[in-house]
């Protein structure tokens, strides 16, 4: 009988042990989930904020292409802005000088063939280098 108490003694010891050992293996798998699930909302996290950066990086790319357009833009405006001129120029050239031919028919006591007035008191001036007209509209194009 002594014999059998100290074998149920040493199973009761043992099956404490068991007790403990599955109670810490509850415990570890318990840390092992919450670690999976922190590794997980972790990875969900990394995949997140890549798709931003990249979505960053499409931004800056799309603003650097914007910048350049802009800088084009800024060019062209001013290169017209400097035809737009230049052609006004000759314009008003041609247009003084087509008066001046008018002026050079111009006769005392005749109408002028533009207003009609029969007195000229400030005839326009012809100019002999002028414009041409086609020249003056391959400017405008």
């Amino acid at each position: 009988m002594k014999k059998q108490t100290a074998k149920l003694i040493e199973q009761r010891n043992q099956l404490d042990e068991n007790k403990q050992l599955s109670a810490e293996i509850y415990q570890a798998r318990i840390k092992l989930v919450k670690k999976q699930t922190d590794a997980y909302e972790l990875k969900e996290k990394i995949t997140e904020l890549t798709t931003r950066q990249n979505s960053l990086r499409d931004l800056v790319s799309n603003l650097e292409q914007k910048n350049k357009q802009v800088i084009l833009f800024n060019k062209l405006e001013t290169d017209y802005q400097e035809s737009e001129k230049n052609y006004q120029q000759q314009q008003l050239a041609y247009n003084r000088n087509i008066a001046g031919v008018l002026a050079n028919e111009l006769k005392k006591d005749t109408a002028c063939p533009v207003c009609g007035s029969l007195d000229h008191p400030v005839p326009a001036i012809f100019i002999r280098r002028c414009w041409v007209k086609r020249t003056i509209r391959s400017s405008r194009r």
